[in-house]
């Protein structure tokens, strides 16, 4: 079995002492550097996706993964980010935000872009 420890400002925790907000701010910070590894290695990768990544995971680190998303990708990628959440939307500068509504069991596409 795989026994991981985590060192954060020199105390040693194990990865299921975290609350699942920490364990979800990790596990994304691990799939950064992947993605990172990926890039460098396979070179060209230049989308990335989040589904609900942000789940679990209070506001102020909400917005530390979104800087992170901003600083190290919005120049060369395209950065997709779904969300149900109200308050994703208000810490990001999207190029444009789609809205799917749904009435009378049929789906609908809003979409509003930057400046609109």
């Amino acid at each position: 079995a795989f026994n991981e420890t985590v060192v954060f400002d020199g105390e040693e925790f194990e990865y299921y002492e975290l609350s699942a907000g920490e364990r979800t701010c990790l596990n994304l910070c691990v799939d950064f550097a992947i993605f990172e590894l990926q890039r460098v290695n396979f070179g060209g990768f230049n989308t990335i996706l989040c589904d609900e990544i942000f789940t679990n995971v209070d506001e102020a680190n909400v917005k530390n993964l979104l800087k992170i998303l901003e600083h190290n990708y919005s120049e060369d990628c395209a950065i997709y980010v779904i969300d149900h959440g109200i308050g994703v939307e208000l810490h990001m500068k999207p190029e444009s935000v789609v809205t799917v509504e749904k009435s009378n069991g049929a789906s609908k596409l809003l979409i509003r872009r930057r400046n609109e």
